[in-house]
C-alpha cells in the first residue's frame, strides 16, 4: 500500500500542461477508466499507421494495385468521420436487452475491426495476380522441402512443441488440487516458467557464440523437459510443492532452448530456398503443435477421469492423480520421440569452428 500511495503521489506532481485531459476523471468515471478507453482508440491508430505507412507501399509497388485505389481505400475512414457523431447520438440514447447503451457498440466495432483484420490477408492474396499463383507456391513449397531434412526438422518441431504444451492448462490445476497450493501460488507459476525461458535464452545464445551446433542445443531441451516432467510427476508422490516448482522452472527452460536450438537450425540451413519460408513454416509448426498439445491435454485428463470413475483404466496410482500422471508420462513419452527424430539432424562435431565465436542473434540469420 506504501508503494502505491508513493507512486499517486509522484503522479500528481506531474505538471498539468503535461496531461491536459487528467481532470476529466470524476469519483464515478475514474482517469483509468478513461485511459482503458483510450486504448480502443490506439488500437484504430495502429491499425491505421499499417494502412498507411506500409499496406500502401505493398499495394502499389508490390501487387501492381492502382494508386487510385489505394486512395479510395485510404480514405473511406475519413470519409465516413462525419458519421461518427450519429453514432455517438445512437449510443447515447440505445437502451440494450442489458440495460447498456454505450457497451453494444464498443463490443459491435470492436468485433468489426478484428473481423477487418481477419479478412485482410486474404484480400490482398485475391488482389495479387502474376507476383502469386498456387501452383507457383506449391512448386517453390517442393524445392523448399527438398532443399536439406526440412520434413524432419519439422516433425522435430511439431512433436517437441506438443509435447512441451500438453502441460500448458493442467499446470495451475495440478497445484492446486495436488499439491493444495493456494490461488496466488499457481498463479505465479507462470512467472515461474518465464524465468526459466529467460535465463534460457541466454544460454542458448552463449552456446551458440561458442559455435555449438544448433540441434544439440535443442537436444538439450528437450533431456531438460524430460527432467522437468519427471520431476512434476513425482512431487505429487513426495508433495514437495518446491520441487513441483522447481519442474515448472525447468519446462520454461527446456522449451526455450528447444525453441532456440530449433529456430537457428531453420534459419541456417544454407539449400534452403527462402530463409522466410524456413521461419514461416517454423512458426506454422509450431503453433500448429501447440494447439494440438493444448488441446489434447484437456481431452486426455478428462478421458482417464471418466475411465477412472468407470473402473475401466488401470489403476497406478492415486485416482486424483492418475489423469495428471498420465499427461505428464505422454509429454515424456513424446519428447523421448522427438530426441531419437532429431538425432540424424546433429553435426558429429559439437563445435563448428567456423561458427565458434560470432556473434548470435536473429540479425545474422537474416543479414
Amino acid at each position: 500500500m506504501a508503494v502505491n500511495e508513493a507512486v499517486r503521489r509522484r503522479i500528481a506532481t506531474i505538471p498539468r500542461s503535461w496531461l491536459p485531459f487528467a481532470d476529466i476523471g470524476t469519483a464515478d468515471v475514474p482517469f483509468s477508466r478513461f485511459l482503458r478507453l483510450s486504448l480502443f482508440q490506439l488500437n484504430v491508430g495502429l491499425v491505421s499507421t499499417l494502412f498507411v505507412g506500409t499496406l500502401n507501399r505493398t499495394m502499389i509497388l508490390d501487387l501492381g494495385v492502382p494508386a487510385s485505389w489505394v486512395a479510395i481505400f485510404v480514405a473511406i475512414p475519413l470519409l465516413i468521420a462525419p458519421f461518427r457523431a450519429l453514432i455517438g447520438f445512437n449510443s447515447d440514447n440505445h437502451r440494450s436487452i442489458l440495460g447498456w447503451r454505450r457497451v453494444p457498440y464498443l463490443w459491435f466495432g470492436t468485433l468489426l475491426q478484428y473481423g477487418g483484420l481477419a479478412i485482410m490477408p486474404f484480400a490482398l492474396l485475391v488482389m495479387q495476380d502474376a507476383s502469386y499463383s498456387y501452383g507457383r507456391s506449391v512448386g517453390t513449397w517442393f524445392k523448399f522441402i527438398d532443399a536439406g531434412p526440412v520434413v524432419r526438422l519439422l516433425t522435430v518441431v511439431g512433436f517437441g512443441f506438443m509435447a512441451f504444451n500438453l502441460q500448458d492448462v493442467l499446470l495451475e490445476p495440478y497445484g492446486g488440487e495436488i499439491l493444495g497450493l493456494s490461488y496466488a501460488d499457481t498463479t505465479a507459476l507462470t512467472g515461474v516458467m518465464a524465468v526459466g525461458a529467460v535465463l534460457s535464452f541466454a544460454v542458448g545464445a552463449r552456446l551458440m557464440e561458442k559455435g555449438w551446433d544448433p540441434m544439440r542445443v535443442a537436444l538439450m531441451g528437450v533431456l531438460v523437459g524430460v527432467v522437468a516432467f519427471a520431476i512434476v510427476t513425482a512431487s505429487s508422490y513426495l508433495q514437495v510443492p518446491m520441487a513441483f516448482r522447481g519442474g515448472v522452472f525447468l519446462i520454461g527452460f527446456g522449451e526455450a532452448l528447444f525453441g532456440v536450438g530449433t529456430l537457428s537450425y531453420a534459419m541456417g540451413m544454407k539449400n534452403a530456398v527462402e530463409q522466410g519460408m524456413a521461419l514461416g513454416a517454423w512458426g506454422a509448426v509450431f503453433a500448429t503443435g501447440e494447439g494440438i498439445g493444448l488441446a489434447a491435454s484437456g481431452l486426455i485428463k478428462d478421458g482417464v477421469t471418466a475411465a477412472i470413475a468407470r473402473g475401466s483404466f488401470p489403476a497406478f496410482g492415486p485416482p486424483k492423480v492418475m489423469p495428471y500422471d498420465v499427461v505428464y508420462l505422454l509429454e515424456i513419452g513424446c519428447l523421448i520421440l522427438t530426441a531419437l527424430v532429431m538425432i540424424p539432424l546433429m553435426s558429429r562435431r559439437a563445435v563448428d569452428p567456423a561458427r565458434a565465436g560470432q556473434r548470435f542473434g536473429l540479425a545474422e540469420y537474416l543479414g
